[in-house]
């Protein structure tokens, strides 16, 4: 039982009492105190000292839980961001981000004490059902397409499927920017981040006029960009940190005889890698970071560093990995099943080749849609 709980359980308690030692002088009031309580305030005053029907103490315990739930109760709201969307703005969020609208339904459930329990993933790790419904998310590797439902036969419980939607970027200006602090849901990773102090979080619907401004694509893995509360957002070459989720399946750790392994820095004891690689574009090269989850990876990159702001770039980068921390059941340990067809050098060896798709961006200047950028060189 939450503190909320524990305090309507004690204020009804308190109303209770009060009614039964008011019903001894009068039962039409002891009635009225046990519908709406305030109305005591009426005995408290004319029974006051009077033995068998004194309710100070009943009465100022009542009042301060009341204080105190009301209380509780506004810090609820202004503490829990996801709180502060409605149905309707959750319904609008769903038809671009299917993915940010589950994790806000989410969060929402967590904040009045509801747990959403996974249940066992498939062979990739790549499924999840909840208490309220069984939704099941498939691995993004067909990008770009359309989610689609599916309902099971009539008396089963029905099933939702969802495969990777565009990513929509809004073009939100700088002073109207959502930054996040404390802990961010990494939604599709089932783990969270604690953003560090004087760091903040911008979520991935937010960066459109970001990455026209740095001149770096977003693709539909990223989940947001971490920048330093100094750093300035109208700089073209502002340095920040890239946070992407890569549903790539259980990735075997390296083992000490793998040449591929020597080229990077592996933590077993985090189920941490980091590395550094050419920028995808433009020059210089990127600081990475890759947190390996039970189905995937959370990969934080810092790109296109020079020489001497590399050292700058791995302890940001494996600063954000080292505070991630995976659900229950969700850590690079829990696996047990069928292991990705890659391992973690073959993973790390087909990012250097990789190439970014293109992002829309939605304007708030006009409605049509811009193309952002593509990352056309590859490694």
């Amino acid at each position: 039982m939450g503190m909320v709980g524990f305090y309507y359980l004690l204020i009804g308690v308190m109303a209770i009492w009060m009614a039964i030692k008011v019903g001894r002088e009068s039962l039409g009031m002891g009635i009225a105190t046990f519908l709406f309580w305030p109305i005591a305030i009426i005995p408290l005053i004319t029974n006051w000292g009077q033995r068998g029907s004194d309710i100070r103490l009943q009465f100022l315990v009542a009042s301060v839980a009341t204080v105190l739930l009301m209380n509780a109760s506004v810090n609820l709201v202004a503490n829990n961001v996801a709180l502060t969307y409605s149905p309707e703005d959750i319904d609008q969020i769903r038809a671009q981000d299917p993915v940010f609208a589950a994790e806000i339904e989410r969060e929402q459930l967590r904040a009045f004490g509801v747990e959403i329990v996974p249940a066992e993933a498939d062979s990739r790790a790549s499924g999840a059902t909840s208490t309220f419904a069984s939704l099941s998310v498939e691995p993004r590797g067909a990008r770009g397409a359309a989610p689609t439902a599916t309902v099971a036969p009539a008396g089963t419980e029905a099933e939702m499927k969802f495969s990777a939607a565009p990513a929509q970027v809004h073009k939100v200006p700088l002073r109207e920017l959502n930054f996040r602090r404390g802990q961010v849901r990494l939604g599709p990773a089932y783990a969270y981040l604690t953003v560090p102090e004087h760091f903040r979080f911008v979520a991935v619907h937010q960066l459109g006029l970001l990455s026209e401004i740095r001149g770096i694509a977003v693709d539909d893995r990223t989940l947001g960009w971490i920048v330093h509360e100094r750093v300035d957002l109208r700089s073209p070459r502002f340095w920040f940190v890239d946070v992407q989720f890569h549903d790539s399946g259980h990735l075997a750790a390296p083992t000490g005889d793998t040449p591929a392994a020597t080229e990077m820095r592996w933590d077993a004891e985090q189920a941490l890698a980091g590395f550094t690689r050419a920028a995808e574009i433009g020059e210089g090269q990127d600081q990475v970071a890759a947190r390996l989850l039970r189905h995937g990876a959370v990969v934080f990159r810092v790109p296109q560093l020079s020489s001497d702001d590399l050292e700058l770039g791995l302890r940001a980068a494996r600063l954000m990995a080292s505070r991630t921390k995976a659900d229950s059941g969700w850590s690079h340990a829990d696996f047990t099943g069928v292991q990705s067809p890659q391992t973690l050098p073959q993973w790390v060896a087909s990012l250097q080749a990789g190439e970014n798709p293109a992002v829309v961006a939605e304007s708030e200047e006009n409605s049509g849609i811009d193309s952002l950028h593509r990352a056309d060189s590859k490694r």
